[in-house]
């Protein structure tokens, strides 16, 4: 209880279980309840209620709880601040940060801030200006996206299966969920029961979504884990461009949508280094045919998978040539938001274990990761009415793929619906 008097804020605490995050900070919350005193800090009307029903469903426990920041200076503004959790959708989060920013100056705060890290018209003013000027005050910042951290990018480096000698002449990004025809052992997460979730959450809402639809929503999952590859392999970067953009939209009458809402985001384009370039396709959305965070790495005469895992697929890895296939699945207690939590432990100075990404690569990764994203939406916007260019289609097809990458896509959709089966 050494720490009691030391504060951390968690903005958005009290979200409903059920549609936001916050379920998945479980673990580590009721751990830091021992150390902090912890304060949420959420416009929710009925605080009371609120925090019973997240208990109940959670065990998660704040000190006190307060509807904005000025509600809690008032209160309880002469403590330290500690580490400020923002955990509200994307359109909160630069605002925040201004907020907080007068008031925990030379403070050595840590500011975690979830994904994505602000609406895709912020992106510039986020990194560049507010979260620099903290950083110059002694703040430090730890982003959050699990595929920075999931099992099979850790052990890229030291894993002998992957040909090290070489580098891949294309990657394939996937990050989608909520299959249209999903397999009957997951069929409560198909697109067509999820679309009252999306309805309740707004996530078509531009004005709520951050600037765009499901294709930054699970689209910046493909796309950190690809910044994260980009990271690991022995290049460097001069640039990366941009080829072919294509957003779909599925017709879906219960489905509420904004007219410049996506589905479905997909794009093409080259990494350039000065040894040579690697081609890239980049998907992300939800309604297609298969439901993974996966990162395929095109070898000369092998293919590598990085599965990052879901709510039902454990991570992966896995490696398929003409002469054999090697799959081996992680433990699911070593994915996900269990790993970001080593690193949070470990910048609040309460546990040993040695970090996986540091505070600065998270930043510089998810920076990489959202300005990449934000030039995607760009090319197919209209520069004087931002409306962007969305084809209407009853189904979403990955159209870029060739024959191999098609059949080597079928056989990992087998390969998940098989892995479902065995646990």
């Amino acid at each position: 209880m050494a720490m009691i008097n030391k504060h951390i804020l968690i903005f958005g605490g009290l979200g409903n279980p059920e549609h936001s995050v916050i379920k998945l900070y479980r673990e580590l919350l009721i751990e830091l309840y021992s150390h902090y005193s912890l304060i949420a800090i959420d416009p929710i009307k009925n605080h009371n209620k609120a925090r019973e029903e997240l208990y109940s469903q959670t065990n998660i426990n704040y000190h006190h709880s307060y509807p904005n920041l000025n509600n809690y200076l008032d209160n309880q503004g002469k403590h330290e601040i500690s580490a400020v959790f923002i955990l509200t959708p994307v359109i909160y989060h630069l605002d925040i940060l201004n907020q907080i920013q007068p008031f925990i100056p030379n403070n050595d705060c840590l500011v975690i801030i979830e994904k994505p890290s602000f609406s895709i018209d912020e992106i510039d003013e986020g990194f560049n200006q507010t979260v620099q000027k903290m950083k110059e005050q002694d703040n430090r910042f730890y982003f959050i996206d699990t595929a920075m951290v999931t099992p099979p990018l850790m052990d890229f480096s030291t894993n002998i299966e992957i040909p090290h000698e070489e580098l891949p002449k294309k990657i394939i990004a996937l990050g989608v969920d909520n299959p249209l025809n999903p397999h009957p052992l997951i069929s409560e997460f198909s697109f067509c029961n999820k679309i009252a979730s999306y309805n309740q959450r707004q996530l078509l809402n531009l004005a709520t979504s951050g600037g765009a639809g499901f294709g930054l929503d699970m689209g910046i999952h493909a796309i950190a884990g690809f910044m994260t590859l980009i990271e690991k392999l022995p290049i460097t970067v001069t640039n990366i461009t941009i080829d072919n953009v294509f957003l779909e939209a599925l017709t879906y009458p219960d489905l509420k949508r904004d007219n410049n809402a996506e589905t479905y985001m997909l794009c093409s384009g080259n990494v350039t280094s000065a040894s040579n370039d690697i081609a890239f396709i980049i998907e992300g959305g939800k309604g297609t045919d298969t439901w993974d965070r996966r990162l395929e790495l095109y070898y000369e005469n092998c293919v590598i998978v990085l599965g990052f895992g879901t709510l039902k697929y454990s991570p992966y890895f896995c490696s398929i040539s003409d002469t054999k296939v090697i799959r081996r699945e992680y433990k699911v207690a070593q994915s996900g938001y269990v790993q970001h939590f080593i690193d949070i432990r470990n910048l609040l100075g309460i546990s040993n274990e040695a970090a996986l990404i540091s505070s600065d690569l998270s930043e510089k990764i998810m920076r990489n990761s959202m300005v990449l994203l934000r030039d995607i939406y760009q090319l197919t916007s209209n520069p004087i009415t931002q409306d962007k260019n969305i084809t209407l289609v009853e189904t979403h097809k990955n159209q870029l793929l060739n024959s191999h990458e098609t059949k080597i896509r079928t056989r990992l959709n087998k390969m998940l619906e098989d892995s479902l089966l065995n646990h």
